[in-house]
């Protein structure tokens, strides 16, 4: 169960060990510490990551992880309910201009993602 605070602190940390500047957003917290949602970019040269959470009694409900280079968006994982074939559904990751199952939607999948993205345009 996440406190909105604590996960904030979480996903800076994971973009800080991946070399991220991590800077809040937006963040909106109520009517407790576990219900409320926030934005989190981290930038990195000419990556940048977009971060977003709507969390509920603890649980996230909601999200949507973004990379982009420069301009050009390259993946982005989500759960909104727009893929209702995906066997993950509503579970899903776009990867330039495709659409993918997504069997590991944690940030921790994404960020690693994210890593070998880079890595292979350097």
């Amino acid at each position: 169960m996440w406190k909105i605070h604590d996960r904030i602190s979480f996903i800076s940390n994971l973009l800080k060990d991946k070399e991220f500047n991590p800077i809040l957003i937006n963040l909106k917290i109520g009517p407790d510490e576990y219900t409320g949602w926030f934005k989190i970019k981290g930038y990195k040269q000419s990556a940048i990551i977009f971060i977003a959470e709507y969390i509920s009694g603890g649980v996230i409900k909601k999200y949507s992880y973004v990379l982009l280079l420069g301009t050009k968006l390259i993946l982005r994982y989500d759960n909104a309910p727009h893929f209702p074939d995906l066997h993950t559904f509503p579970h899903h990751r776009h990867y330039e201009d495709k659409v993918y199952p997504l069997d590991k939607p944690q940030i921790e999948t994404f960020l690693e993602e994210c890593a070998k993205i880079l890595e292979t345009n350097r």
